[in-house]
């Protein structure tokens, strides 16, 4: 029982929700005042507010994976109420998707917004044993990948790059290892990932399609644990504690692959003859200085490799630093600083004799956020701040071997300021109706280069148009982009079991992946905007409805979007790309369009869970212009390299007993298009190839089933060890689906297609 305050008229209780085991703050749990008839869910801090009746109060906690707790409390005035909570001894009920309780996708305010919590994709089947972070959202709909074996995903239509992937707030460039077949996200210190596919609150921005933002938990700060895996490719360790108890807490995590003694290990002498390996290593550290300050630092740091046969080697890497003030000013005002540093670079080796060399690319940032928040603890919810980002982009570093006849190459880095102001409020007209205003302001200034050409307006980008040569002083401004983002969404609730949310956003970026593949790899390279490559414009507009089927034990939604994009970047036909030093004379822009239907079913209770997921969704390109150079297909649309457009998903889990779970997990999906030699042709003897439009043919479609099974360790309440075996099988009917179709024409024979599986 618990007694709060004295006699004061306004009752107002707020406090935080902890894990009793470890300090932890607890997300998504659901408090319900029998009395009082409301309810309220805990954010992101675990922190929660309401204002309730004097008098005796009967409060439960509820969230997935922990014992119902109930609460018998009586309130005289206004004070704090901080609570634990303990793991259930087994799990059974728990949701699949949601972290929060089963009816906050129906109560929450964002149309397109999914929470996953951690314990619910490590349940999925795992890739060679590793539980990725990443790829667990491609079970939902409106998330695909372009292809097996790339990194990134395509949300609701758009590119691998229009998605903005923050670690606790700071931007990561790449989510994966190996080609996308890992994701670079450690699982051991995942608190959380939520998506944003539609309207995303205001304070995110700088990419025109989702923002994904995954949030590190807290070391423990009360005793020192350790954790680790077992996989056939990789392995991982975690150790955290208390640095000084219940006052700071560390948490250090590494993981690495031994996938180059495998690949000695086959007998194929081209897998003998390659390398592929990984690792990544992060450190977070958290201090509560006071009961009103607290700071982390977090540090992450990434390394792949790889190599095919005698081929050229690929090694990427990212880096990333960020430092995070929390500060409670009063009881309803508080703020978060965040300062950080991201760099991403990308190194290519050639290893051929006499032509060695290594390409390097990179892209840096440096960025300063600050948010103030006001929570009244009822239905007024604002939040205001600001962001100064600089940004430094290296095209291309061409270094020849000690031996190599090649010549050196340099590239000027591209560097410019990116700065934005926010403003946004969460509030409830009626009981009924809810609505997020939200208004967004960006600036970015491209620094000039030492020289930058003007082009005859009249005729296609080449050397021969140049008219002018501008210079430029270190530092100074040669082109300013800037606009209003305004975000909206409103939720209507029909009855107590269902449902309307409509959603509106607008989002500039002002940095674009250039390749001619249809996902990252190494090829692949930053460029920002400027003079002649305009920054992505994206609005779109979504309308979703949610229910509870609450006699069947089933949650049922359906939501339609329609996604405008202006200057999208498309290549010309036989654009040079690498170490181009006129690369605006080889890239194009345009307009995009993307719409689509997205279902999804979840069952989350009984023996059998699971999900159904289905997407219909189109995403076309147009690359229209009054220069017939610049047009792709005569200017008119073309499905994108990523528009796929039935995409379905089956996922299920069934408890055999209370250790031991069975999951399945069937994907199927639409082949991507590609464009294909559809003729030949000779002049003067000689065999030449005519291709089709771009876009103009799909490769086949993709489906695979994935299957594991998992045996917990025993279920006593106090124990030192806890442990699971899970046994797993990707790609159970070994579907050899196309990673890419590639021809080849050998003397005197057509011209042959080939399949990459």
């Amino acid at each position: 029982e618990y007694q709060i305050g004295s006699n004061e008229e306004e009752v107002e209780i707020f406090g935080k929700i902890k894990d009793g085991k470890n300090g932890n703050t607890l997300p998504g749990v659901i408090l319900s005042f029998k009395n009082a008839k409301t309810n309220v869910i805990s954010d992101l801090d675990g922190s929660f507010r309401i204002s309730i009746p004097r008098g005796e109060e009967m409060v439960s906690l509820k969230a997935p994976g922990f014992e119902v707790d109930f609460k018998k409390i009586y309130v005289q005035s206004s004070g704090a109420l901080n609570l634990e909570m303990y793991e259930r001894l087994y799990k059974l009920d728990e949701v699949t998707i949601s972290a929060e309780g089963e009816e906050h996708n129906l109560s929450a305010m964002e149309a397109g917004k999914v929470n996953v919590e951690i314990k619910t994709i490590k349940k999925l089947p795992a890739f060679l044993g590793e539980v990725d972070v990443v790829k667990s959202l491609l079970i939902l709909p409106g998330v695909s990948s372009s292809a097996e074996g790339t990194s990134g995903i395509n949300v609701r239509g758009g590119n691998s790059d229009q998605n903005l992937v923050l670690m606790d707030g700071i931007p990561v460039f790449n989510s994966a290892h190996l080609f996308g077949f890992f994701s670079s996200i450690n699982s051991d210190l995942v608190r959380n990932v939520t998506l944003y596919k539609g309207a995303a609150p205001a304070e995110f921005g700088g990419k025109a399609s989702s923002v994904m933002n995954i949030g590190l938990r807290t070391g423990d700060m009360q005793k020192i644990k350790g954790s680790g895996g077992l996989g056939l490719v990789t392995s991982r360790i975690a150790l955290e504690g208390p640095i000084v108890k219940e006052k700071a807490s560390f948490l250090l995590a590494g993981r690495s692959s031994y996938s180059n003694w495998l690949l000695k290990s086959i007998k194929n002498a081209e897998l003998t003859r390659s390398s592929a390996s990984f690792y990544d290593l992060n450190g977070k550290f958290d201090f509560i200085i006071n009961d009103k300050n607290r700071l982390s630092i977090n540090s992450y740091r990434s390394k792949d490799s790889f190599q095919l046969a005698f081929d050229s080697v690929y090694n990427w890497s990212s880096t990333a630093l960020s430092l995070i003030w929390n500060k409670e000013m009063s009881d309803k005002w508080y703020s978060t600083l965040k300062g950080g540093y991201s760099d991403y670079q990308n190194n290519i080796e050639g290893k051929s004799p006499a032509r060695e060399f290594t390409l390097g690319t990179g892209f840096q940032s440096y960025g300063i956020y600050e948010t103030i928040g006001f929570d009244n603890g009822r239905n007024f919810h604002l939040k205001a701040g600001g962001s100064f980002n600089y940004h430094r982009v290296n095209p291309g570093l061409f270094i020849p071997g000690e031996n190599s006849i090649l010549d050196k190459e340099v590239l000027e880095n591209k560097k410019s300021m990116e700065s934005a102001l926010f403003v946004q409020n969460q509030f409830d007209l009626t009981p009924n109706l809810g609505l997020m205003l939200g208004l967004r302001y960006t600036w970015y200034s491209k620094l000039g280069e030492p020289k930058e050409y003007i082009y005859a307006s009249d005729t296609q980008r080449e050397n021969a148009s140049i008219v002018d040569t501008l210079i430029f002083e270190s530092n100074n401004v040669s082109k300013t982009y800037q606009g209003l983002e305004p975000r909206v969404s409103i939720k209507y609730m029909l009855n107590d079991i269902s449902s309307l949310k409509l959603g509106y956003s607008r989002n500039r970026q002002f940095f674009q992946l250039v390749s001619n593949n249809v996902g990252i790899n190494p090829f692949s390279f930053w460029t920002s905007s400027d003079r002649y490559l305009p920054p992505i414009i994206g609005d779109q507009l979504s309308l979703g409805y949610y229910r509870d089927l609450q006699q069947l034990g089933i949650e049922a939604s359906a939501e339609v979007y329609y996604k405008k994009l202006q200057n999208i970047v498309d290549y010309k036909n036989g654009a040079e790309l690498l170490m181009n030093e006129h690369l605006e004379q080889d890239l194009i822009s345009g307009d995009g369009k993307s719409y689509g239907l997205e279902l999804l079913l979840k069952k989350v209770s009984g023996r059998l869970t699971g999900y159904f997921s289905y997407t219909y969704s189109r995403s076309y390109l147009q690359m229209d212009s009054p220069i017939q150079e610049e047009r792709v297909n005569d200017g008119a649309f073309y499905p994108s390299n990523f528009d796929k457009p039935h995409d379905f998903s089956l996922a299920t889990r069934y408890n055999i007993t209370k250790r031991w779970s069975f999951n399945a997990n069937f994907v199927y999906s639409s082949g991507r298009p590609i464009t294909f030699p559809d003729a030949t042709y000779k002049v003067d003897g000689y065999t030449f190839s005519n291709y089709s439009d771009r876009n103009a043919y799909r490769v086949p479609d993709y489906h695979r089933l994935d299957v594991s099974l998992t045996v917990e360790g025993n279920h006593k309440k106090v124990k030192k060890w806890d442990s699971s075996w899970t046994f797993s099988v990707f790609n159970l009917y070994a579907k050899k689906n196309a990673y890419s179709v590639f021809f080849m024409k050998k003397s005197g024979e057509p011209m042959q297609a080939y399949k990459l599986s």
